[in-house]
């Protein structure tokens, strides 16, 4: 499996001890990670990432003693005006239409669980300047995963990004076994989740702001380059001018010369 990482990170395979070490070393745009039971992913501090399944036991004592860390994408439009959600097929929040996202692991960077949970759960390929981090929500269910016996709290870090319209098709964005259905909603739409429409509150000023300030930037560099070529047409020209204004003053006879 691919997915990218952020700020050229450093990603290592190390085998259990009956096997020998495998290095992904440096990889920039994107990092590697071969997905195999006897193969353990380590961070970019080389710090081992806890598993990303626990024992269904352990995980129901977990989760009803303590919040569990959790990340959620909240995939937009281009021009910032729908949403695009997954149907759940599981607890909690069964058959509604939400975000994608999952469990932090342990020593897992929040940006990094970002990309894992989208790679995962749809065919987007992001890098981690794609996402906006739009901050941290508190999400209390009913339920989770074991059904009513034990309820979901989770402290969300959510991010957005916008898809560019050549991945906005929805036969480009395929839900995993998780989902039944995916479809795109009006950011306005006041039937969605609470949860979502909280989520959309706290991204959309964000991403405007990150889109003006982009969109700053290229003014700027147009503005640079005309001044700079402002600046050669000018050398240009007084150039021209000293070259026409020494070739009239060789042409003219010396004060002293005699015609």
């Amino acid at each position: 499996a691919k997915f990218p990482a952020p700020h050229g990170s450093t990603t290592v395979v190390r085998a259990l001890p009956d096997r020998s070490p495998v290095k992904f070393g440096s990889m920039g745009a994107e990092w590697k990670t071969l997905l195999l039971p006897s193969l353990l992913l380590l961070n970019a501090d080389g710090k081992e990432l806890g598993p990303s399944r626990l024992d269904a036991a352990v995980y129901k004592q977990i989760m009803s003693s303590v919040p569990i860390a959790t990340v959620d994408v909240v995939l937009f439009s281009d021009d910032l005006a729908r949403v695009l959600l997954f149907r759940r097929r599981n607890p909690p929040v069964q058959g509604v239409y939400y975000t994608v996202g999952g469990r932090l692991l342990k020593n897992e960077r929040l940006r990094h669980a970002a990309l894992r949970k989208l790679h995962e759960e749809t065919t987007l390929h992001m890098t981690g300047a794609d996402l906006t981090l739009a901050g941290v929500v508190e999400e209390i269910f009913d339920d989770s995963m074991f059904n009513s016996s034990v309820n979901s709290h989770c402290v969300n870090s959510v991010y957005g990004v916008s898809l560019p319209p050549e991945t906005e098709p929805l036969t480009r964005v395929v839900g995993d076994k998780q989902h039944t259905d995916v479809a795109w909603f009006s950011v306005r739409d006041k039937s969605l989740h609470p949860f979502i429409q909280r989520k959309i509150v706290l991204l959309l000023p964000k991403l405007m702001e990150r889109r003006a300030r982009a969109q700053l930037s290229l003014l700027d560099q147009s503005s640079a380059l005309r001044r700079e070529r402002r600046v050669a047409r000018k050398a240009s020209k007084a150039a021209r001018a000293g070259s026409l204004s020494s070739s009239s003053t060789s042409g003219r006879p010396r004060k002293n010369e005699v015609l």
